[in-house]
């Protein structure tokens, strides 16, 4: 007697839910430490404009919790969220033979070492130098140059997505869109917002110029936490991981013994 064919069954959105959960867990966790970075990087700014005096404020005088500043505590948790999405996409490419994947990967890459080395504010030194660049819409020689060598990043990294973005299947579209949605919400508040400042910066009190600085850096953190949890999510979709679980090691190891 034949028995009948049986057909699989998509797990449903509540076993969907329980095999992602604990990375849920970790974006809030990630939120969670964004929120307290903010609040004392407010504080570092009342704690310099006269609210020194009050013992909760004055904890937080020191620099590293300035986020304006390229060594703060929130720069380099910045770092690490674009380093770790930029190690995790190499492993996707790797995994799924995406050349998009490691396109995106050299992406963040470069905005991490972008900032982390200033290497943007370092060409617009150079172009002020050489080429004598002029101030445009009350922007300094030196902010022309810095949009000048963005203008050069976005050019070169931008036609190698377009290229692999046009050879990928449907879902590695998809994916690529999600990040060019976050790079470009990451760049209106570390670029846009930064030179919207400068541009009006003598119109603005005290107040105002600390306020902008906060959305920037608040923004650009969060920006950079939705690319990490954007990664993450992939990576655990397809099964990626950069260290190899120990259970996997022991059995291969195990079945090289037997054999």
């Amino acid at each position: 007697m034949n028995s009948l064919p049986t057909t699989r069954t998509q797990p449903g959105w509540r076993a969907r839910f329980a095999d992602f959960r604990p990375l849920l867990g970790v974006f809030v966790a990630l939120l969670a430490i964004d929120v307290a970075l903010l609040l004392a990087n407010a504080l570092y700014y009342l704690a310099h404009n006269g609210y020194g005096q009050i013992m909760a404020v004055g904890l937080f005088r020191a620099r590293l919790w300035d986020g304006a500043r390229d060594e703060s505590l929130i720069e380099w948790v910045g770092y690490v969220q674009l380093g770790g999405a930029a190690i995790l996409l190499l492993a996707l490419a790797i995994h799924r033979k995406l050349p998009l994947y490691l396109a995106w990967s050299l992406v963040f890459l470069v905005l991490m070492l972008d900032d982390s080395l200033r290497l943007h504010e370092n060409v617009g030194h150079f172009l002020v130098n050489t080429v004598h660049l002029p101030s445009v819409l009350g922007l300094r020689p030196n902010d022309v140059g810095e949009l000048c060598s963005w203008a050069f990043f976005g050019v070169v990294l931008g036609s190698v997505l377009v290229i692999t973005h046009l050879r990928s299947p449907k879902p590695a579209r998809h994916d690529s869109w999600v990040f060019f949605g976050l790079t470009v919400l990451l760049a209106c508040f570390a670029v846009v917002l930064d030179m919207l400042e400068i541009a009006v910066w003598d119109l603005l009190p005290l107040i105002g110029h600390g306020l902008i600085t906060l959305a920037e850096t608040g923004g650009e953190l969060v920006a950079m936490t939705f690319v990490l949890a954007r990664v993450l999510f992939l990576a655990r979709q397809h099964e990626v991981t950069v260290i190899p679980r120990m259970d996997a090691v022991l059995t291969g190891s195990s079945a090289r013994m037997s054999g």
